[in-house]
């Protein structure tokens, strides 16, 4: 499977997902250690979703969340849909804890 990679600026939060994923050629820069991080996955079908992130996981690269571009989300702003999508991460890990 091959992919094509767009890695966000800066820059890039501020735009839309839209705008983030026409990006040709955005310019690299490298994340600090702690930065969180959120892969937005687009055209893939729903089993090679899976296999791209269990190879992710497996890879024991760093936490992320995972999410889809959709229609929905395609004129919202990245640094809004980043963070929307580590509010839902932080919800299901709230519910799957026991509570006492």
């Amino acid at each position: 499977m091959t992919l094509k990679q767009i890695w966000s600026s800066k820059g890039m939060l501020e735009g839309t997902l839209q705008q983030a994923l026409e990006t040709e050629y955005p310019r690299y820069e490298q994340p600090p250690l702690a930065q969180r991080r959120a892969i937005i996955l687009s055209g893939m079908y729903g089993s090679e979703v899976v296999a791209f992130i269990a190879s992710y996981r497996e890879a024991g690269l760093p936490p992320c969340v995972f999410g889809a571009a959709v229609p929905n989300n395609w004129q919202r702003r990245v640094r809004e849909l980043v963070n929307s999508m580590w509010k839902d991460q932080a919800a299901m890990v709230a519910r799957e804890q026991p509570q006492l």
